[in-house]
């Protein structure tokens, strides 16, 4: 799977803007079909484009694993493409395919962007290591 570097798309964002960004890293399960994957991303990738408020992102494959990152001046965007029936769709389909992803939302101001794929693997580990610590104290 092809990664792609740091796309913005937004034309221009106040610097006072306080964004909200998402990583998402995503594990394919043994035996899985990286080809379904693939065309996920491409499809969500170009559907991600169209959508309004997105600053910009960037994907990543790297041993196994998917990373997304985006960014977005409103948040009720983001969860409006997340909650979309493209979205939703993937979700429903690739779920046997992948182990649980994991998600992390933080704010960053424009200045920041783009983040590091060290910034967004940290923040994604972090939020893998709360995940398993909440659930084992169940």
């Amino acid at each position: 799977m092809p990664s792609t570097p740091w796309t913005p798309v937004a034309a221009a964002v106040d610097p006072s803007a306080v964004l909200t960004l998402v990583g998402v890293h995503l594990r394919l399960r043994a035996g899985s079909d990286l080809d379904a994957l693939t065309a996920w991303a491409d499809r969500l990738g170009r559907e991600l484009t169209r959508t309004p408020d997105l600053v910009g992102h960037a994907r990543r494959w790297s041993g196994g694993a998917f990373w997304v990152v985006s960014a977005w001046t409103r948040r009720a965007s983001l969860v409006a493409f997340e909650r979309g029936p493209l979205h939703t769709a993937a979700q429903r389909e690739l779920r046997a395919l992948l182990h649980p992803p994991v998600v992390d939302v933080w704010r960053a101001d424009p200045a920041d962007l783009p983040p590091t794929w060290e910034e967004v693997g940290d923040r994604l580990r972090a939020a893998g290591e709360r995940t398993r610590t909440r659930l084992a104290s169940r």
